[in-house]
């Protein structure tokens, strides 16, 4: 292979050590045709309260929503809304449901690329939980690209995408407690996520 391009920085550094040399592997970040065509609302939308947050996406074990099951229990329907959008095979939803006894978790079911715009103007924010080397979901560009800042755990190529504190936040992948820390900090001061929004440009 004469050259070898990785979607984030953190494949290029598993390829890396597989290798022996990153010298003939490069970072291209992936972006879907479906941010080319995303309407930027950071400067139309109004923050209310309950705040609104967002995930979207395959609902898997893998990608953390447990977690944020977890999390979402810190938090009355008053202050925070947590709407998941996406397939969820039935065993993974009855775990989903046993860990949210509050019943602050709203299933949408399957979305379309078309609902994309429709949904974003709902939300405030999106959260991507994964607990494995995500390598670059295209959902991070689209969020960004919609205008929607994203909280992330800090792991895979999440931080090629996602400033800590600039146009989102990275929290430990492994703990509820500090994503819901994040949360919290976003009731107090909902404010935040207006300075977050003028930041979410993908250019």
């Amino acid at each position: 292979i004469d050259y070898t391009f990785a979607v984030s920085s953190r494949q290029r550094d598993f390829l890396a050590e597989f290798a022996g040399s990153g010298a003939r592997i490069s970072v291209v970040n992936q972006v879907p045709e479906s941010a080319d065509w995303a309407t930027d609302l950071s400067t139309s939308k109004v923050i209310t309260r309950p705040l609104k947050f967002g995930f979207i996406g395959g609902v898997m074990p893998h990608k953390g929503v447990h977690i944020l099951a977890q999390a979402a229990q810190n938090f009355t329907s008053e202050s925070a809304e947590f709407h998941i959008y996406g397939f969820v095979s039935k065993e993974y939803l009855d775990i989903l449901k046993s860990i949210d006894r509050k019943g602050n978790l709203i299933f949408h079911g399957e979305y379309s690329g078309e609902d994309l715009l429709p949904l974003a103007m709902q939300l405030d924010a999106i959260i991507l939980p994964s607990v494995w080397e995500d390598c670059a979901p295209l959902v991070i560009a689209e969020a960004l690209a919609l205008g929607l800042p994203v909280i992330a755990s800090n792991i895979g190529g999440f931080p090629d995408f996602i400033t800590d504190g600039v146009n989102g936040r990275l929290y430990n992948y492994k703990s509820f407690r500090d994503l819901a820390d994040v949360i919290a900090d976003l009731v107090v001061f909902p404010s935040v996520i207006e300075e977050w929004r003028s930041k979410t440009s993908l250019n």
